[in-house]
């Protein structure tokens, strides 16, 4: 138990307040006799009056051997001047503390720290020392003091509030450099032993904050100037009545070096990884490598990042591709200008070793360091790029720092880089071609007008190409990707004969599938399509995993087909119409000639009846003729139809009179009513075909001695013209086949015969060329009224619906 200051000051009063009451606190007296501390009672001579137990125990004497002699007996003689005065400087205040070891009994020095007061004792002015024993003390220092210079970590004791360094141990001055005579009674500013400065004041204030610091990172200088990372612990320490500092630093550079080599091999590896990720996920090369240069250059203290392009034999656009700092700019021309001072023994040189780097440029050839001056390089490195085994150019790194050199794991590095650019690059050529041959397949395709369907036969799932949702009118997203969609267009009359021709394919039945069908357009029309597949994957069990096909618009062809059938059944039946019409009127012809060239004596009347049939039959042959050239000339479209105002009663009139034997002969009267100022507007000779065609099928048909009425009516834009006859009149069937090329025998019910149907085919061919209708009333008994129409001259709308009409039938009779 020791006894402080303030302690020896609290006793003092309350001994004074004792003896002022003449009296003594026992608990008081057991602390003064059990105290730790040497504790010597003095009169103001300096004799002892009364000692602890601490010195009976411990200097080994009795109370007979002190009390009433001179406090002077426990000091060495060597030092009892000395004592004698620093004891007065202690009473009078000049000295807070004597320093010099007490004599134990035994002669042996004990290591002491007295302090002497004034006080009371007894009631009488006495003087107080407390001598504090130092024996643990000063074994403590010493082993403090080879704990300090032997510990393997930089340690140092400075002063609080200047800094002033007062030691510092063996490993200090070893990692530093300096000598303890360049360090003792220095600052650590003075020798600028922190790299930041700040980092002392940092560390200044968190001491002062939380009394200790535990592990703070600094960077310390050395002599020669090389730093050194270190872990910096700072505690206050007290030695006797003064606070110092007490610094240590464990050196972790080589530990910092290992984290920072794992910490770039990290981020090394991360950057590659990054870089194999652009390229993965992105279809766009180009877009990748643009990328994959600017992660080079974000990760390093790169100035510029290149591909150069320098091989004739493989074409890659861009040929220059560059990423840089905001410090620099673009190069490009002059990176292509490397391309033409690039000797050929540098890029010998550059293929034979994988990499040229230089760490100062002025070591390349003249021309090839004026152009990296003039952007600013000052060290540079080249890596070759190939396209399988092909010399493609190179990666090229610009760094305007000064010459700073690269490292091998950074040239490794960058060449395992260069490496999977080489790749990337190839894989760009790769795609270069894959897109050159599909771009001309798909010109092939598309010249060919071909759409194509990619059938996932597992799935459901349909790819419909541009081209085949084209051809149907429809756009890309407008019909749903699956084969069902598909089967709801084809028309329903086709889709089992096209499911049973799938069927077999798929089965392995047919090397190909291929179908004729119509397929519903978006405008809601059928169009005739050649559809064409084959499977191209199958299973192990020999299923279908994935067709495709190819399929065609033929519904042209189909048209053209159709009308090259109807053209090759015209003429069979215009061939069996003729080959009857014919031989009639030349059979009637035969006999009669027969009868008139023999010799034989006829009567004047029977021989005019005999000629005036030979006539009439000659005169329906000639008609028949007639009707067959112009039913040729219309068929070859030679027929130019050329529309003007005509006065129908003026053509009418025209055809009486052409058709006057006909009258004569059968003694018909024609009467004609029609409004004089009618006109329409077409084609005269076409017009005139019809009229004459009529009107000899309405002679042929009226029986002898009756009358034709030929009607012509104004029904606002179209003028109507009608024959009407009393002759037997038709059937619902034989009307139903009058303007087609019929054969006679196919006409059952006809009460009389019709002929050959040419001439009124020819009639309503003409009629809607001239922009008309022509019809027919007819019941057997009746007679017939057959009426065309034909577009009045007089109205302009009328005209102009003409035309577009004519263009329309000119179209369509194509």
């Amino acid at each position: 138990m020791r006894l402080t200051a303030d302690e020896i000051r609290l006793w003092q009063n309350e001994k004074q307040i004792i003896s002022k009451e003449n009296k003594m606190d026992n608990s008081f007296r057991d602390f003064f006799k059990n105290n730790i501390d040497f504790l010597f009672i003095l009169d103001m001579e300096g004799n002892i009056i009364e000692i602890n137990d601490a010195v009976t125990k411990i200097l080994g004497y009795s109370s007979e051997d002190l009390i009433g002699k001179n406090v002077l007996l426990v000091h060495p003689p060597e030092f009892r001047a000395q004592a004698k005065i620093t004891v007065l400087d202690m009473i009078t205040g000049k000295a807070a503390s004597c320093p010099l070891p007490l004599l134990a009994k035994d002669d042996s020095y004990v290591p002491v720290e007295t302090r002497v007061y004034k006080g009371i004792w007894n009631s009488k002015e006495a003087l107080i020392g407390v001598s504090r024993n130092m024996t643990d003390l000063k074994l403590s220092e010493e082993k403090f003091s080879k704990v300090f210079n032997f510990a393997p970590v930089l340690m140092a004791i400075s002063t609080h509030s200047s800094g002033v360094l007062i030691d510092v141990n063996q490993q200090f001055l070893k990692s530093t450099g300096y000598t303890k005579d360049e360090v003792i009674g220095k600052t650590s500013k003075d020798l600028n032993l922190f790299h930041d400065y700040w980092q002392r004041q940092k560390a200044l204030e968190l001491i002062a904050k939380k009394g200790e610091i535990r592990n703070l990172e600094v960077s310390v200088k050395t002599k020669s100037g090389e730093l050194m990372d270190c872990l910096f612990s700072m505690d206050n320490i007290k030695i006797q009545t003064h606070e110092f500092l007490l610094t240590s630093a464990i050196d972790i550079t080589s530990i910092k070096q290992a984290e920072n080599k794992i910490s770039q091999l990290f981020k090394k590896q991360k950057m590659m990884a990054d870089i194999l990720m652009l390229l993965n996920g992105s279809t766009n090369v180009d877009y990748a490598i643009q990328n994959i240069l600017n992660l080079i250059l974000q990760q390093n203290e790169y100035s510029r990042v290149y591909i150069v392009q320098d091989s004739p034999d493989i074409d890659l656009d861009p040929t220059i591709m560059e990423a840089y700092n905001l410090r620099t700019s673009g190069q490009t021309k002059n990176l292509l200008k490397l391309n033409t001072v690039a000797t050929d023994e540098w890029k010998e040189k550059l293929m034979k070793e994988g990499v040229i780097c230089y760490k100062d440029i002025t070591a390349l050839p003249p021309d090839f360091s004026k152009l990296l001056r003039q952007r600013g390089a000052k060290s540079v490195a080249y890596f070759p790029l190939h396209i399988q085994n092909t010399y493609l150019g190179y990666l090229g790194i610009d760094i305007s720092n000064p010459l700073i050199e690269f490292t091998d794991s950074e040239l490794i590095f960058d060449k395992t880089i260069t490496n999977v650019l080489s790749s990337a690059l190839e894989r760009k050529n790769d795609i270069q071609k894959i897109k050159d041959s599909e771009l001309r397949l798909k010109l092939a395709i598309e010249s060919a007008r071909e759409g194509i369907w990619d059938w996932n036969n597992v799935t459901g799932h349909v790819y419909f190409s541009d081209t085949w949702c084209k051809m149907l009118e429809y756009g890309t997203g407008d019909i749903k990707p699956h084969v069902s969609s598909w089967a709801k267009l084809v028309h329903p009359d086709d889709l089992q004969s096209v499911n049973a021709e799938l069927s077999k394919h798929l089965k392995g039945e047919t090397e190909y599938y291929e179908t004729v069908h119509r397929i519903l357009t978006k405008s809601g029309k059928w169009k005739w399509i050649l559809d064409h597949g084959r499977v191209v994957e199958r299973n192990h069990k020999d299923q279908p995993l994935r067709t495709m096909g190819t399929h065609i618009d033929i519904t042209d062809q189909k048209h053209t087909e159709e009308l090259l059938i109807e053209a090759l059944s015209t003429k069979d039946k215009l061939m069996s119409i003729i080959s009857h019409d014919l031989r009639g009127p030349i059979s009637n012809l035969l006999p009669t000639l027969e009868l008139l060239t023999d010799g034989v004596k006829l009567e004047e009347g029977k021989r005019a009846k005999y000629m005036l049939s030979l006539k009439s039959s000659a005169l329906g042959t000639m008609e028949l003729l007639d009707n067959l050239m112009t039913w040729s000339i219309e068929q070859a479209d030679a027929i130019q139809l050329t529309p003007e105002p005509i006065k129908i009663s003026d053509l009418i009139d025209e055809c009486v009179a052409q058709t006057a034997h006909m009258q004569f002969q059968k003694s018909i009267t024609i009467e004609l009513r029609s409004p004089k100022a009618v006109k329409v507007f077409a084609d005269q000779e076409t017009t005139k075909i019809v009229l004459r065609n009529l009107l000899s099928n309405a002679l042929k048909f009226s029986p002898s001695k009756d009358t034709i009425i030929i009607s012509v009516r104004n029904c606002g834009a179209y003028a109507e013209i009608e024959f009407a006859d009393n002759g037997p009149g038709m059937y619902k069937d034989e009307i139903e086949n009058l303007f087609k090329l019929v054969p006679a025998d196919e006409g059952a019910q006809r009460s009389s015969k019709i002929g050959t149907g040419l001439g009124l085919y020819l009639s309503k061919e003409f009629t809607e060329k001239n922009g008309g209708k022509i019809h027919v009333k007819s019941e057997p008994g009746k007679g017939s009224k057959f009426t065309f129409s034909l577009p009045v001259a007089n109205s302009s709308t009328s005209q102009l619906s003409h035309h577009i009409s004519l263009h329309r039938s000119h179209n369509h009779f194509q």
